[in-house]
């Protein structure tokens, strides 16, 4: 997979235009993005994407 598909867009409150990205595996924590629209910063805090699990499909065989 690519960086690209990890990606995530942090978006302006007000005016949703683009003020950011980040990796939504780690996350993000007290990160400040500032918007030239309103000239004012935004501080954000988002999770990382919990991992998906694989799930396996156990079928039980009986004996004829």
């Amino acid at each position: 997979m690519l960086l690209e598909d990890y990606q995530k867009k942090v978006k302006c409150p007000i005016h949703e235009c683009l003020i950011g990205k980040y990796d939504s595996r780690i996350g993000i924590t007290n990160t400040t993005f500032y918007c030239p629209k309103c000239k004012k910063e935004y501080t954000f805090t988002i999770r990382a994407q919990k991992k998906e699990k694989s799930v396996k499909i156990l079928t039980n065989k009986k004996r004829l």
